[in-house]
């Protein structure tokens, strides 16, 4: 589960991810983008979907 670290100064909070998280993350991708080759093509698939990562309290 990913970890939602905030930041002491104000600025951006950092998410600490696990290894299957880092996992899922990849193999959302790969199914995404499985059949494309054109950079710009992956851009606007990636820019279509949401991934999510569920965050540990």
């Amino acid at each position: 589960m990913a970890k939602v670290i905030e930041n002491i100064e104000g600025g951006r909070r950092k998410i600490l991810l696990s290894s299957y998280d880092v996992i899922n993350v990849v193999r959302t991708y790969q199914y995404l983008v499985k059949r494309t080759k054109k950079y710009e093509k992956i851009l606007d698939i990636l820019r279509e979907q949401n991934i999510f990562l569920p965050e540990d309290f």
